[in-house]
């Protein structure tokens, strides 16, 4: 029901910060009265390697520009009490030869690169805009996968930049400890890496039987500490204040919605991020503007229909 706004990159060649925060502005209102308390946004990894299927969803191939945008989208969506959750830490966009492979993208990224490019903008998020939710990357990292690591989850992200908020596997992340990564022996032991790590949450609770049963059973075999597990919950809870859920747990009014959502204000700023996004690299042929006299233009691909 909500409004479209262009993706990421289309949104990162615009290059103006106000704008990007008049769209959080707007996503954060509409996920209010629609009764989302989270947004998974922004993504904030960095475009490298235009062969990899994902550039389409980043800002761009800068960090700072990627910071910069990511830090007003964070800042505007948590001003009207909306989590933002920034994706997808860390090093997740430099996969091997360019290809998407959630088993293990194993990126060739220097320790310089990593902490100068791919972690800043995350770092930005966090000190800066005071991000309450990250979503943990499928990948390793120089042989160690993100969503099992302490370093990444606790060393790096809670104590030197400070996050204050949960962390949430992306999809199954937590369970290719196990059945990917072959870090762990089964999904009870995936599931105590994980969570002595740093991760609070599995995405999508569908299956109880990868997370919440193994959790329970590494509890009680002694795999996570009790200090641990009420450190984990904790980090939860303090958000769930933070969002006010214990005072009023049922977000949204229907009523609202049909006469809020989409409506002329919100188009009329998509329309402009549009416009903005627009990119004319080179004109030395004089094709553009296109003329009058054509008779004919050829729109080519399967997303002619669209």
């Amino acid at each position: 029901q909500a409004t479209y706004f262009p993706a990421q990159c289309g949104q990162g060649a615009t290059w103006n910060r106000e704008l990007i925060r008049r769209i959080a502005d707007i996503e954060a209102t509409e996920a209010d009265i629609l009764g989302y308390t989270n947004i998974y946004s922004p993504i904030l990894d960095i475009a490298t390697d235009p062969r990899w299927g994902r550039c389409v969803e980043t800002y761009g191939e800068d960090a700072y520009l990627v910071g910069q945008l990511g830090l007003e989208m964070v800042r505007g969506l948590q001003a009207r009490r909306v989590v933002s959750t920034p994706k997808h830490y860390a090093a997740y966009s430099s996969p091997v030869g360019g290809r998407d492979d959630a088993t293990r993208t194993d990126p060739h990224i220097t320790e310089q690169a990593l902490h100068e490019l791919y972690l800043e903008p995350f770092r930005r998020a966090v000190q800066e805009g005071g991000a309450l939710g990250i979503m943990s990357s499928y990948n390793d990292y120089n042989g160690e996968p993100i969503s099992g690591s302490y370093y990444f989850l606790t060393e790096l992200l809670r104590n030197e930049f400070g996050f204050r908020g949960y962390v949430v596997s992306d999809s199954e992340a937590l369970e290719y400890l196990y059945n990917k990564h072959r870090v762990a022996a089964d999904y009870e032991d995936a599931a105590a890496l994980a969570v002595n790590a740093g991760l609070n949450i599995r995405t999508n609770f569908t299956q109880p039987e990868t997370y919440i049963e193994p959790l329970r059973k590494a509890v009680q075999d002694g795999k996570i500490s009790e200090e641990t597990l009420n450190r984990r919950v904790a980090e939860i809870l303090r958000v769930k204040f933070w969002l006010g859920l214990f005072d009023n747990p049922y977000r949204g009014n229907a009523a609202e919605a049909g006469k809020t959502i989409r409506n002329a204000k919100a188009q009329k700023v998509s329309l402009e991020v549009a416009r903005q996004s627009l990119v004319l690299l080179k004109n030395d042929s004089n094709r553009l503007p296109l003329s009058k006299s054509l008779q004919k233009i050829a729109v080519i691909g399967p997303n002619t229909n669209e």
